[in-house]
């Protein structure tokens, strides 16, 4: 999820392409906590596949393994069309 935030691609070799998605269902929120923080303060659409931002932790945290139903990282313009997609189906 990290690399969805930030460009590491001249410190890999060989150098690792582009890309602007990250999408998991069942997200463990302490798998991706971190690069959601990232990747807000990127300014990047954070939030699930229906669309609805995550501009917090929302869920329960007391829970065994706490997770999010889904995850969705991108660029506003790519996020607004997965979502208007994944709602036709």
């Amino acid at each position: 999820m990290v690399r969805t935030c930030i460009d590491i691609a001249p410190f890999t070799d060989p150098a690792l392409e582009s890309f602007g998605l990250f999408y998991r269902e069942r997200q463990k929120v302490w798998d991706g906590a971190a690069g959601i923080c990232m990747a807000y303060a990127a300014g990047l659409y954070v939030g699930d596949g229906a669309g609805r931002e995550r501009t917090a932790i929302d869920i329960a945290l007391d829970a065994a393994e706490p997770i999010f139903d889904s995850t969705l990282v991108a660029s506003d313009a790519a996020a607004a069309q997965i979502v208007v997609e994944g709602s036709k189906r």
